[in-house]
Formats: structure tokens, C-alpha cells, sequence
């Protein structure tokens, strides 16, 4: 069987999942955190009309962490839910922390694109490792862990997708 782009991609998705998991569930940390963070910056009585009447207010997705000593490089996260902005454009729910705290946000968002931009290059070299095999036995040779994860060959009664009987009128 020969390896397709696609199929060298799907493998290496499989290979990684396991630390794919392990960011996705930095990255949701991360995200629950700035939400709490940011839903105790609201007021009691904004939060409660909100709760009933949601339709009515400006919603953002988006928290901007900054530094209340330095207001220069805000830490930027998307919320897993939406809560209530203030204005009408804003796009950006602007909470200000102490230097510890942006620290500790600053921390873990610099780690998360860390370690996505390495998985993101293992996924590209994995692939193009597999692609470079060209074929199931040669995957299973040099690359056994990745072997698992290929289709298994079908037992060879399909046809081929060419129309034979048109391609054997020509030579005749």
C-alpha cells in the first residue's frame, strides 16, 4: 500500500494525541482560570441581571490579563463562555491583576504556545517521515510505532478504478 500525504498526516495526528491531550487540558486550565478570574471582577448585580436577561448585554469571549503596574503586554485568552463587556464594540474584557498573578497567566500562556509549536513541528516531520517511506512495509520496517496506525491492507479483490476495457480498445 502507498502512503498518501493525507494518511501520513492522519498518522501523525494519531502518533501525538497523547500530548495533544495533555495541552488541550493546560490550555481548558488555562481558560478556567481567567474565567473565574474574570467573572470576580464583575459586579454581584451585573452578574445577576445577567443571568436573567443575557440578550441584553454586550457579551466577549476574550479576557486581555494586564499587569496593574504595566499595561503594555496583556495576556490574551479566549473564555470558554461568553461574559458581559462594557460598551458596545468592545471586543476585549480588560481585567487588571497584580504582578504575581499576570506572571503566573503569562507563565502558562508562553508554555501552551510552547508546547503546540513543538507539536505542530513533530506532526509536520513525523508526516513527512512516513510520506518519505512511501509504502506500508517500509513504514513497517523502519517506523513500527506508526505502523499500528496505518489502515490495515485490503485482501486485494477490489477493482481498479481505471476502465481496463477502454484502455485495452486503444492498443488494439
Amino acid at each position: 500500500m502507498r502512503i498518501s500525504k493525507d494518511l501520513a498526516k492522519e498518522v501523525a495526528k494519531k502518533l501525538l494525541q497523547g500530548k495533544q491531550d495533555l495541552l488541550d487540558a493546560k490550555n481548558l486550565k488555562l481558560k478556567n482560570l481567567a474565567y473565574d478570574r474574570t467573572v470576580s471582577t464583575i459586579r454581584d448585580d451585573i452578574k445577576e441581571a445577567y443571568s436573567k436577561f443575557p440578550k441584553f448585554f454586550n457579551t466577549s469571549d476574550f479576557v486581555a490579563i494586564l499587569c496593574k503596574e504595566n499595561h503594555d503586554d496583556p495576556v490574551e485568552i479566549k473564555l470558554p463562555k461568553p461574559v458581559p463587556s462594557e460598551g458596545y464594540w468592545k471586543v476585549y474584557v480588560y481585567v487588571y491583576v497584580s504582578k504575581e498573578e499576570y506572571k503566573s497567566f503569562e507563565a502558562m500562556a508562553d508554555e501552551i504556545k510552547v508546547k503546540a509549536d513543538e507539536i505542530f513541528d513533530a506532526k509536520k516531520i513525523i508526516s513527512n517521515t512516513i510520506f518519505g517511506l512511501r509504502t506500508a512495509l517500509q513504514v513497517q520496517k523502519h517506523f513500527p510505532e506508526a505502523y499500528e496506525f496505518l489502515p490495515k491492507e485490503s485482501s486485494g479483490n477490489t477493482l481498479p478504478m481505471l476502465n481496463l476495457d477502454h484502455v485495452r480498445s486503444l492498443i488494439k
